[in-house]
């Protein structure tokens, strides 16, 4: 199955702030929590790469949980004043990155993500929350799971019952009883995590403990189950995520898009990120004066973002075509220009395998395979024809580039950087 990742920024945000030392750029701005963030960001994309990925944020303002109580999250410290300039940067770099990002009004974060992680299992996506929150232990299950990133830990059902006692579709009750610090909410004074974890294991839920109160033996618990009782429920209602926002129209809306590389180059040349513009913008770096001297020159050509309708009539009978997919786009390459394609690879399938086309690619096959194609014309496959030129385990494209070239693609490579590794590549491999 697929994998849809939502990351709870606000947890990924601070976690950085704290975790890094304090950095200025040479005009004063702080930018500690920003470069840690963007380290996360990365690692996160480099490590998981992601079929899906959004990231889910706080608005300013308060959430309909401080209409249903006052004090909600009322003992919540200041800001930093150090983080407070960080903050625009973070939605602008996610969003020059290519990453989906989504908010709502009158929500927070955590609604964003739990109605994601319903629309995600309904489309059959598995889901991960990279967050280190454990209220979202109430979402976890087969199917969804918590990823703690700093902790490098992550958590399934088994996980939920180890940590905290209760499985995950009793957490929202165990947070009602117990109560959150963190967030001001009140619970039931008195009882803690292993008073929670008793009542609840003996009855299952909150209602089945207020419904069996005349049963509990023993008689403090009662008098303050008895006194508490309304805060407890008012606590269930707070702590409980919202499921049924309406946020995307499509799984489109969920996938990684291209990176703005010329707005993100001068974001990270005011941050003074040089190390990260190397990482995530330059390639083609030269290992090898030899190898550098064999290269084909580069390739220009203009990327745009293509309907399936538009695919239809810029494709025709015999054309040639470079056709590529990886998490972050699909992409079809000819002559000079290169298409973003919009839509999915089923539908593309029905639309291309009617044509006649020349196909070129990286195991073309596995690709027609998604795409519901079962035969056509290949005329070139990178991935076959390294196997040919030495049998045993084919590398990816990032490390035939590397190996016959001795050039280096960037951390997260554009269409054009792809499309000219290829040929580059091919060039050498062929000989």
């Amino acid at each position: 199955m697929k994998k849809l990742y939502l990351v709870d920024v606000s947890s990924m945000f601070f976690r950085a702030f704290y975790a890094v030392r304090m950095l200025n750029n040479s005009k004063g701005l702080p930018t500690n929590a920003i470069f840690g963030f963007l380290s996360m960001s990365v690692k996160l994309l480099k490590d998981v790469k992601p079929d899906y990925l959004v990231y889910c944020y706080d608005l300013p303002g308060p959430s309909f949980r401080k209409e249903l109580y006052s004090g909600y999250k009322a003992n919540r410290s200041e800001t930093p004043e150090e983080l407070i300039p960080q903050i625009p940067y973070i939605k602008k770099i996610s969003e020059l990155l290519g990453i989906p990002c989504i908010e709502k009004e009158n929500y927070e974060a955590d609604d964003v993500i739990g109605s994601l992680v319903q629309y995600g299992l309904k489309n059959q996506l598995e889901v991960v929350i990279v967050s280190g929150d454990k209220d979202f232990a109430q979402l976890v299950s087969d199917k969804v799971k918590i990823y703690d990133t700093m902790k490098d830990k992550v958590f399934d059902p088994d996980a939920v019952v180890e940590k905290w006692g209760v499985r995950p579709d009793q957490f929202i009750d165990y947070l009602a009883i117990t109560g959150d610090s963190s967030d001001n909410i009140p619970g039931v004074k008195g009882i803690g995590p292993k008073g929670a974890q008793k009542l609840l294991e003996k009855y299952q839920t909150l209602d089945g403990v207020f419904d069996n109160i005349r049963l509990i033996k023993t008689p403090s618990v009662v008098k303050k189950l008895e006194e508490f009782r309304d805060m407890a429920y008012l606590s269930r209602q707070l702590v409980k995520i919202v499921l049924d926002l309406d946020l995307v129209n499509n799984l489109n809306d969920l996938k990684l898009k291209p990176i703005d590389k010329e707005k993100l180059s001068e974001v990270l040349d005011e941050l003074e990120f040089a190390s990260f513009k190397k990482t995530l913008l330059n390639g083609g770096t030269s290992n090898t004066s030899q190898t550098s001297q064999t290269q084909s020159p580069k390739l220009n050509m203009k990327t745009e973002t293509i309907s399936l309708e538009g695919v239809v009539s810029w494709l025709h009978e015999r054309d040639e075509i470079l056709i590529w997919k990886d998490a972050r786009y699909f992409f079809i390459h000819k002559g000079d220009q290169c298409r973003v394609v919009e839509g999915e690879l089923s539908e593309l399938g029905e639309i291309l395998k009617e044509k006649k086309l020349k196909w070129m690619g990286y195991d073309v096959k596995s690709l027609w395979r998604e795409m519901g194609i079962t035969h056509g014309n290949i005329t070139s496959d990178l991935m076959l024809s390294v196997y040919l030129l030495k049998s045993g385990s084919v590398k990816d494209l990032r490390d035939l580039y590397q190996e016959y070239m001795g050039l280096s693609l960037p951390e997260f490579p554009q269409p054009e950087d792809i499309v000219n590794a290829f040929y580059q590549t091919r060039t050498v491999v062929d000989e």
